[in-house]
């Protein structure tokens, strides 16, 4: 992000607890050039929190102001029975998927997971009760007074643009679906639509390469043989980002 908080000192802890929170999922990187390119630009003002618990994420010019609280139940694919694998029923919805808390399969690395895509979006809340007696910041146990929270359940994607996400909002994409929000006609509302997911392939990924210097690069890529732009209120945005969801190409 090009705005944080700073860190501040051991006794400024002490007294007054972190001045932000930033959780992440080790399979956002883990390395912290990795996360940078994944999460571009944007802020995270002063005692805000971020948690993402998700490996495939893009955040570009997102301000947070409060809580954003990101959790996919499948992180890095999905849980495989022991008796037999999970069936497709063509739209991307697995009959067995348990998620990968799962004690009884085993865990599958796969593009079956959880995605979030976020572009020039500012989530503004209440957030953390920074004064309440209970919080317990090492272990992560924070009262909050509203939070922002976006929750994938199996294979699903969630995506927003050019907006402004207000107060207390719970986004819960079913499994095979994805849900995109933008701004609504009126001032200040939210366009809220939910699209089921077309065949076993997400629509967007993350492509890995390395340089000879070492350096690991991400390339974000669209598939374009799917209809993302399949209705009216989509189809209207699709120039204004198309300069930047075809390829983008960055080293760090």
């Amino acid at each position: 992000m090009r705005d944080v908080p700073a860190v501040g000192d051991v006794q400024e802890y002490l007294e007054h607890g972190p001045g932000f929170i930033f959780l992440f999922h080790p399979a956002l990187g883990p390395l912290w050039d990795i996360i940078a390119q994944k999460v571009r630009g944007g802020a995270l003002m002063e005692g805000s929190e971020l948690v993402m618990e998700v490996a495939e994420a893009r955040l570009v010019d997102v301000t947070v102001d409060g809580s954003l609280l990101i959790k996919a139940d499948n992180v890095v694919g999905h849980v495989e029975s022991a008796v037999s694998k999970p069936s497709s029923d063509g739209n991307g919805r697995y009959s067995n998927n348990k998620g990968n808390s799962s004690s009884n399969g085993r865990l599958e690395y796969s593009a079956v997971n959880g995605r979030v895509h976020m572009m020039n979006v500012t989530v503004q809340n209440i957030g953390v009760d920074w004064h309440h007696p209970g919080n317990v910041y090492w272990q992560h146990k924070v009262n909050r007074h509203e939070a922002c929270r976006v929750l994938l359940h199996g294979k699903s994607e969630f995506e927003a643009y050019d907006c402004k996400i207000s107060g207390n909002q719970i986004f819960e994409v079913p499994d095979g679906y994805r849900m995109i929000v933008t701004s609504g006609s009126v001032t200040g509302s939210l366009s809220i639509q939910l699209l089921p997911l077309e065949g076993d392939i997400p629509t967007w990924e993350w492509r890995y390469s390395m340089e000879p210097s070492g350096a690991v690069v991400l390339e974000f890529a669209r598939n374009t043989s799917l209809d993302l732009w399949s209705s009216p209120l989509l189809a209207a945005q699709r120039q204004s980002l198309q300069d930047e969801e075809e390829v983008l190409h960055f080293v760090i």
